[in-house]
């Protein structure tokens, strides 16, 4: 091979080669203050969206915690009651050995109890009767199963209630 085309092949691959290299240097230089001023803006975009992460989780949390508090407040008061409604059929109960239980009966529109002898009702018509024993059990403890439907559907309002204000 003629070594004036060797010279010059080499000197042009030389030379392209410390051109790219040169050129490389160049466009990382002036690349190089744009890159880092990104990356400066990104890590600060990811510290403002970890705070708000952050913050939003905080304030999640506290939303369920006061929502927590409301639910065990009104679960106390609601277990209360029942426990409360409980007691007074218990002693509702223990009375009927000691106390009759006398109701009075009045016909619709107010006149005498068909049936009735005259003068044994009164003025009134009504006919004084003693509910039996049983009859007393059963109605006690279904005032106390009334009431506590009554006081479930209360603490179930009230938690809706509590739940809308917010």
């Amino acid at each position: 091979m003629n070594p004036l085309i060797l010279r010059f092949a080499l000197s042009a691959a030389l030379g392209i080669g410390v051109g790219g290299v040169s050129g490389w240097l160049l466009c990382k230089l002036k690349m190089e203050p744009e890159i880092l001023n990104l990356q400066k803006t990104l890590e600060t975009e990811r510290r403002a969206n970890a705070e708000a992460v952050a913050d939003a989780y905080a304030e999640g949390m506290n939303k369920l915690t006061a929502q927590t508090n409301k639910f065990n407040q009104t679960s106390a008061g609601y277990r209360a009651a029942l426990k409360e409604k409980k007691n007074e059929e218990a002693a509702a109960l223990a009375r009927l050995d000691t106390e009759r239980v006398r109701v009075t009966i009045s016909p619709p529109g107010g006149g005498p109890m068909p049936g009735a002898p005259a003068g044994a009702a009164g003025d009134s018509g009504a006919c004084p009767t003693e509910l039996p024993r049983t009859d007393a059990e059963f109605l006690i403890r279904l005032a106390r199963e009334a009431d506590e439907v009554v006081i479930k559907l209360q603490a179930c309002q009230q938690l809706l209630e509590d739940e809308r204000a917010q």
